[in-house]
């Protein structure tokens, strides 16, 4: 019988082939169906634009899935054969994957070896007759595979694959069933048909016996790519190919300057006249490519058509449904359910409702994870603002009050969104089949999905979604019942799927993979990242059954030839190509070489080889940089200079090239017009020069000239505020500006501990102390300074530590159960030895304890009377005010000697030198003003010692100062100077950064990423201006002039 023709042309004219085969096919008649099977749905769309601006009418462009659905479904319907959606596909496959026995049986619940499973099953279907049974008989995992695989087909035997279709469609042809069908159709023209199926051949073959169809094949000249051809497929003569589109080859320093690079090169072309529609980026690997491309041409406006650059799973309405998804059936992790309340449309569930507001508040309240902390933790946090706000506080403004009413507002709303999204989540327990699952989900988009905020292409992506939900309904066909984690896996498959096209086809320029290009034509294609190991990319080797295995079986081996193909096709369909390799990945951080394919490509514009290392050698380069179709790239600084041989890429590329022009004709950059006429650009310029300069500026710590009032930036004697807040000046005057000025401050996150965090264990430490000293007191039981305390005493004490350690825990501040277990064993062995030194301590210094936490500059309340702030003159300042709390005042027998006590419970290594240095230079001050404090509580006529004293084993239970504890007036002596010297700074407005030795104080620091890189240097020459020789003095620095 005689078939229908085969067309074999060069893939650069295959279009027009195409063109002039509907020419002769509308001859006669122009309303003559036509059906043109195009190798991708692009090209279907590309064809009938690009094609019908000559008139064309009834003729219909469809991949062929399509054609063979038309022709073999109905056929399948009538058998009771349903579609195999990749859902119950996947799902037949786990079912599969849980039968594994032998060395399979351990990984049958593992997802990597689900996805494996299912391409080797793929593989399967399509295998020639009798491969199944040669790697049976090899048995061992080959056999298993063949055996999981009869499973699978068992499970998938009511529903039809790609292959089972083109199977019942060539039989319908064959038969004439299709007759009908084939009417409506027309002349079909099989338009670069490749890599087809078994099946999918027979189905042309049908057609062609039929003489319904015509095949229009496209050889690249490569011999190996067209290995992936039908055999039929024969190169046409030499003498016919048409010459190689002009080429360029582009080699850039980095991913990010590659893909600028190449946006230029497309404005520049757009410039001359190249429509976008009309241009095209192509590349190989998603990542960091889509982004890039993606971001780059959105910063010059210019359109984008193509496949999205990212799945359903990734757009705002899938982040949605598997972020609540995921949340169901944990413990509502704070971090992941704000993350899900942040990052996704998610409708308001009242008028409180404000995601990052909720976080703060969440946050201060402490939640870690667990419903128990969502519900308990933000109601006592919501109950203890309401009382805060509710209490009579002189100081407080109406404005905080005003805030912490609202704090407690939203933590009530939270809380009761949460409980009420625990309800929800919970109810997902109660479903057992897929259907109810589904349902489920349904009801979360229904509640949680806020779709009034959604633009139109989200609302293209929700009914996506919604589809797909609905081919997850089907599993309860082919599963048994149906379980959260698996309605999770499955979930992530079925939105593992292009989103919504970017943009329409041929409005804007076409941006994606490499393999789409077949069978489309533009005026310029760019192939961007050719990079070795990548480009080609290798197939890689099936676990399952490696190439080895194949190989004896006959099964059809991976190869590069398909990959190939894509290339040639890509390079070959526009009339201009572009070729683009980086030097380096940004992103990834890695070095990169040259793709074999680019380095044939310059090879054959070159005439002679080349080689890798000539692209880093300096000689060979010169030499390719004189060829017309080679540019580089050498650095970003580069391609600005280089911009007005093409283009801006947009506004920003623009202003960089002129002044690039300006400062290369020796002019300085603040001179040029956008250093006035662009605010942005005038601040950084002075900037840099203020930086660079030695004086201090305001650019780095001087505010002298600032025109907020002082008391926002200095010191007022109407506040009052803790020793601290002066260390942290003599410190780092720059933290002090952050911290104290600004306001700012780091976000505490809760976190499930490990342990007790030493601030919590210190904390917890002084609790104790001062409820057992203060229990001493009220039962008068406090020993005599010759004394040791009592067994009594010593079981109250541990009672105590027994009810503050409850607490701690309720509080969930102790960590995990057997690390608490030994932090608290450590702490109620400090305590047992605490009693020993204090013994002795008391009897050394012939004293007893008088008072414990004693407030000073605080309010007083109902059990313990207001004490006055402590008052200290500066002569530039004027009069400060201190407040604070003193751990313990001990007091001698006759009252005349006092020692004030502040108890630490870390080492007492930085406060070794406190007997050359009471103060450490500024950054001990606590000490003196609990003197003054004690002093102004216990009178004039007191002899005031004060001291740290370290409190456990840590601390060795030491004194500082080392020797003795020092007197307050020898206190007062360093003490005054120093704090001269930080107010005066303070009163100044000086706040440079510094670092310290070795970067010293910048380790722990909250605000180290805010202070510039080389922060060192700039204070080596910051710290000459003669305004900060005091502090420079102070701070040990040696100021060289």
């Amino acid at each position: 019988m005689q078939q229908s023709p085969t067309h074999v042309v060069h893939v650069q004219q295959a279009q027009e082939r195409l063109q002039h085969l509907l020419h002769e096919h509308k001859a006669e008649d122009p309303f003559a169906p036509v059906t043109v099977v195009v190798p991708t749905p692009y090209a279907g769309l590309y064809l009938r634009r690009d094609i019908g601006r000559s008139g064309l009418v009834n003729v219909r462009f469809m991949p062929l899935p399509r054609l063979a659905e038309l022709l073999g479904a109905p056929s399948l319907a009538d058998a009771g054969r349903s579609p195999l959606k990749p859902a119950i596909e996947f799902a037949a496959v786990r079912r599969a994957a849980g039968e594994a026995a032998g060395e399979l049986e351990p990984f049958r619940a593992h997802p990597s070896f689900h996805s494996s499973l299912r391409t080797t099953f793929r593989d399967l279907r399509s295998a020639a007759p009798g491969v199944l049974a040669k790697l049976e008989r090899r048995r061992g995992i080959s056999g298993e595979i063949v055996r999981l695989y009869t499973r699978y087909r068992d499970r998938t035997k009511a529903y039809y694959d790609r292959e089972a279709l083109a199977e019942a469609a060539a039989e319908a042809v064959s038969t004439g069933r299709a007759a009908t069908a084939l009417n409506s159709l027309g002349r079909v023209i099989a338009y670069l048909p490749r890599t087809l199926t078994p099946a999918e051949q027979r189905l042309f073959d049908a057609l062609r016996d039929a003489q319904n169809c015509e095949t229009i094949l496209a050889v690249t000249g490569d011999p190996e790519a067209d290995t992936i051809l039908p055999k039929t497929a024969v190169q046409p003569p030499a003498s016919s190919l048409p010459a190689p589109p002009r080429t360029r080859l582009l080699v850039a320093p980095d991913t990010g300057e590659e893909v600028r690079s190449v946006v230029r090169s497309v404005a520049a072309a757009a410039h001359a006249g190249t429509p976008f529609h009309r241009i095209a980026i192509l590349y190989w690997q998603r990542e960091p490519y889509a982004a890039l491309i993606a971001e780059q041409l959105a910063a010059a406006s210019i359109p984008i058509a193509g496949p999205s650059n990212e799945t359903l799973a990734a757009t705002p309405v899938g982040r949605m449904l598997t972020g609540i998804v995921a949340l169901a059936g944990s413990d509502l992790p704070r971090e992941e359910v704000m993350r899900w309340l942040t990052s996704c449309p998610v409708k308001a569930a009242s008028d409180r409702y404000s995601p990052s507001r909720w976080d703060a508040v969440s946050r201060d309240a402490g939640v870690v994870a667990g419903i128990e902390q969502w519900r308990d933790r933000l109601a006592n946090y919501a109950a203890s603002q309401q009382r805060t706000a509710a209490s009579q506080d002189e100081e407080r403004s109406q404005g905080r009050e005003n805030v912490m009413a609202q704090s407690a507002a939203e933590a009530w709303a939270l809380r009761s969104f949460v409980l009420r999204l625990h309800e929800t989540l919970n109810r997902a327990g109660d479903s057992r089949t897929w259907a109810a699952l589904v349902k489920w989900a349904e009801d979360l988009i229904e509640h949680y999905l806020d779709e009034n905020s959604l633009p139109p292409v989200e609302r293209d992506n929700l009914d996506t979604l919604k589809t797909a939900l609905q081919e997850l309904a089907n599993l309860d066909t082919v599963e048994e019942s149906a379980e959260l984690d698996a309605f999770r896996t499955a979930l992530d498959e079925a939105l593992n799927r292009s989103a919504a096209r970017a943009g329409a086809l041929g409005e804007g320029l076409f941006v994606g993979s490499v393999r789409l290009a077949a069978g489309m034509r533009f005026d310029r294609v760019y192939l961007v990242g050719m990079v070795e190991g990548l480009v080609p990319p290798q197939p890689p080797d099936d676990p399952l059954l490696p190439h080895s295995e194949r190989e004896r079986a006959g099964l059809p081996l991976r190869s590069t030839a398909v990959e190939g193909y894509d290339y040639l096709a890509a390079a070959a369909a526009g009339r201009t190509r572009v070729l683009t390799y980086a030097r380096g990945n940004n992103i990834a951080q890695r070095e990169q070489h040259p793709s074999r394919w680019f380095l044939e490509e310059a090879t054959r514009l070159y005439g002679s080889p080349v080689y890798p290392t000539m692209l880093s050698n300096a000689r060979d380069l010169a030499q390719l940089r004189e060829q017309p179709w080679f540019e580089e790239v050498v650095s970003a600084q580069h391609g600005i200079n280089t911009v007005a041989a093409s283009q801006p890429a947009d506004i920003h590329d623009y202003d960089l090239h002129r002044l690039s022009q300006w400062q290369q004709l020796g002019n300085a950059i603040d001179a040029h017009h956008l250093a006035s006429s662009e605010p942005v650009l005038a601040r950084a310029l002075e900037m840099q020069r203020a930086r660079i300069a030695a004086p201090l500026t305001r650019w780095d710590g001087d505010l002298s000239s600032a025109p907020s009032p002082a008391a926002q930036i200095g010191l007022s004697n109407s506040e009052v505020f803790s020793p601290t807040r002066l260390q942290t000046w003599a410190t780092c005057p720059f933290r002090y500006f952050l911290a104290n000025v600004l306001g700012i401050a780091a976000p505490e996150q809760p976190e499930e501990l490990a342990t007790i965090s030493a601030l919590d264990k210190g904390s917890l430490l002084h609790t104790i102390l001062e409820r057992f000293i203060r229990d001493a007191q009220q039962q008068n039981a406090i020993p005599a300074p010759d004394k040791p305390w009592s067994e009594d005493q010593r079981r109250r004490l541990f009672q105590i530590a027994a009810e503050e350690f409850r607490n701690a825990e309720q509080r969930g501040v102790t960590g995990k159960p057997l690390l608490w277990e030994l932090a608290r064993s450590e702490m109620l062995s400090d305590l047992d030895r605490f009693l020993k030194e204090d013994a002795k301590l008391r009897k050394k210094h012939d004293v007893s304890p008088h008072a414990v936490e004693s407030a000073f500059g605080f309010p007083g309340d109902e059990d313990q009377a207001a004490l006055d702030s402590v008052e200290w003159s500066s002569p530039r300042t004027g009069t400060l005010r201190f407040r604070g709390f003193i751990d313990r005042i001990d007091l001698s027998p006759s009252g005349d000697t006092a020692l004030v006590l502040d108890y630490k419970s870390g080492k007492a290594d930085s406060y070794k030198n406190m007997d050359k240095d009471p103060v450490q230079r500024g950054q001990l001050l606590q000490l003196p003003v609990y003197g003054l404090a004690a002093r102004q509580l216990l009178g004039d006529e007191v002899d005031i010692k004060v001291a740290y004293w370290f409190v456990t084993e840590n601390g060795k239970f030491v004194t500082r100062p080392p020797r003795n504890p020092g007197t307050l007036d020898e206190m007062l002596d360093s003490f005054v100077p120093v704090v001269g010297t930080i107010t005066d700074g303070i009163g100044a407005r000086l706040f440079p950064a510094n670092p310290g030795r070795d970067g010293s104080n910048c380790r722990n620091c909250d605000f180290k990423n805010l202070c510039p890189t080389r922060r060192g240097w700039h204070w080596r020459r910051k710290r000459n201006d003669p305004r900060l020789s005091a502090y420079v003095t102070m701070a040990s620095e040696e100021a060289s002039r």
